[in-house]
């Protein structure tokens, strides 16, 4: 399956599926998100180049993205979550 949305900076890599959202951290290995476990995405501080996706559990996952991926991606996941 083709992701619908990938971006990657500074070796850090995402991609956004119509049901997961796939995270590779530099040197941590992949880290898996539903799109069902995802409670809501918060943009960060201005100029900052992180996404934060918080699941249904309370866990807050920090993804490095480059600037000008950054509104990209958080509409990719909440189209995602809104499907």
């Amino acid at each position: 399956m083709e992701p619908i949305f990938k971006t990657s900076f500074l070796g850090f890599s995402v991609k956004v599926y119509p049901n997961r959202v796939e995270y590779n951290p530099l040197f941590m290995g992949k880290r898996i998100i539903l799109a069902k476990q995802i409670a809501s995405v918060e943009m960060g501080m201005p100029g900052v180049q992180e996404l934060i996706i918080e699941t249904a559990g309370g866990k807050r996952q920090r993804v490095v993205v480059h600037l000008g991926a950054k509104t990209a991606l958080r509409d990719a996941i909440l189209g995602i979550v809104a499907s």
